[in-house]
């Protein structure tokens, strides 16, 4: 759904993006700082072996595996299939083949000190009544890039989910108090920048 609204040619533009996403923590040795900052995450997303068809009481000689790789920046893209496929060859599975679908989406840091982001805390932290936590990453998993390496605009990601909420899962649910929350900062921060916003990029 596209969707545009302008009050008026001299007020602030935003470019406003929903996407139902969530960092699930792991990697326990690390701190959460630590994790967003430096860490690369694998999910298995699919799996299958041997046909339901025609199954057999032997192991299949062939099976498939999809995963999903979010990584943050300095991670050398370009090498991460020749790395896993070293990896293999040295372990003794050469029969094993590796495919990248499509091209990656690369891995954004935005800086703590833009005018923005202090901007976008100071609302947050008003509307909520509690100091939010920030980030500096957004993982190779969206096409941030384009906004942030490509157009240059200041970007910042509100997220509205918790650690259990399942999202893209079977049990995927969200919280009325998360929502209800999530209303009043978004209003709030749209009030804001009708008032004011940073004119700084």
């Amino acid at each position: 759904m596209i969707a545009s609204h302008i009050e008026g040619a001299a007020l602030p533009a935003v470019l406003v993006y929903g996407h139902g996403d969530v960092c699930n923590g792991e990697a326990q040795e690390l701190t959460p700082s630590e994790r967003v900052f430096g860490w690369n995450s694998f999910a298995l997303l699919a799996t299958s072996s041997g046909a339901i068809a025609a199954s057999q009481s032997a192991i299949s000689g062939v099976a498939r595996a999809v995963g999903q790789l979010r990584f943050v920046v300095g991670t050398d893209v370009d090498d991460i299939v020749p790395a896993l496929r070293r990896h293999l060859e040295t372990n003794g599975f050469e029969m094993v083949e590796i495919a990248c679908r499509g091209e990656p989406f690369k891995a954004t840091r935005f800086s703590l000190d833009n005018p923005w982001v202090r901007f976008v805390c100071e609302s947050v932290a008003r509307s909520t009544r509690q100091p939010p936590h920030i980030l500096p990453n957004l993982a190779g998993s969206l096409p941030n890039e384009m906004f942030v390496d490509i157009l240059g605009l200041p970007t910042i990601w509100l997220p509205h989910a918790h650690a259990e909420c399942g999202q893209h899962g079977p049990n995927e649910h969200a919280l009325l108090s998360v929502a209800c929350q999530a209303m009043v900062m978004m209003t709030e921060l749209f009030l804001d920048i009708a008032d004011g916003a940073p004119r700084a990029a």
